[in-house]
C-alpha cells in the first residue's frame, strides 16, 4: 500500500505491479525445483506428468487472463491504485499457470476479487472483459468436469 500510494506515474505503478507479480510467481517455482533436486526417488514425475497432460488448457487460460490483465492495465491510474492487489494476482496467475499444474486451485480463491475489480471498470471495458471471461469460465468448467474421468 505504501509504495503504490506514493507513486504518481502510471508507468511506475505498472512496473511495481508487474515486478511484484513476477517475483511472487517465480520464487516458489525456483524453490520447488531446488526441493525436487534433493528428492532421491524422483517423485517429481507426478508433477511433470500433470504439467504435460493439460498444457493446452493452461495456455488458453493464461492467454485469456493476459488479455484481461491488459484491459485492466489500460485503465486510469486511480483504478490501478485501487485494484493493484488483483492486478498483481493476475500477473502471478499468468506466470504460475504455465509453471504449476494446480495454479487454478490457488487462483479460484481470488476470483471474487477479480469480479469486484471488473465491476468497478468503465462500462465499455467491463463488457469487453466479460467477453473474455465467459469463455474462460466455460473452459475452466470443462477442465474441472473432466478432471476425475478415468
Amino acid at each position: 500500500d505504501f509504495i503504490i500510494e506514493r507513486l504518481r506515474s502510471k508507468v511506475f505503478i505498472l512496473a511495481a505491479i508487474v515486478f511484484t507479480g513476477i517475483i511472487i510467481a517465480t520464487l516458489p517455482t525456483f524453490f520447488n525445483e531446488i526441493v525436487y533436486s534433493f528428492v532421491p526417488d524422483k517423485t517429481q514425475h507426478v508433477y511433470q506428468n500433470a504439467i504435460l497432460n493439460n498444457q493446452f488448457g493452461r495456455e488458453v487460460d493464461t492467454i485469456i487472463m493476459l488479455i484481461i490483465l491488459t484491459i485492466i492495465m489500460i485503465s486510469p491510474r486511480e483504478y490501478l491504485k485501487k485494484h493493484y492487489f488483483i492486478t498483481i494476482i493476475l500477473v502471478w496467475f499468468s506466470i504460475m499457470n504455465l509453471m504449476m499444474p494446480f495454479a487454478n486451485r490457488l487462483w479460484a480463491g481470488f476470483v471474487p476479487f477479480l469480479a469486484y475489480a471488473v465491476w468497478d471498470l468503465r462500462k465499455d471495458l467491463r463488457l469487453l472483459v466479460m467477453c473474455f471471461w465467459t469463455p474462460y469460465l466455460a473452459l475452466s468448467y470443462y477442465q474441472w468436469s473432466t478432471l476425475f474421468r478415468s
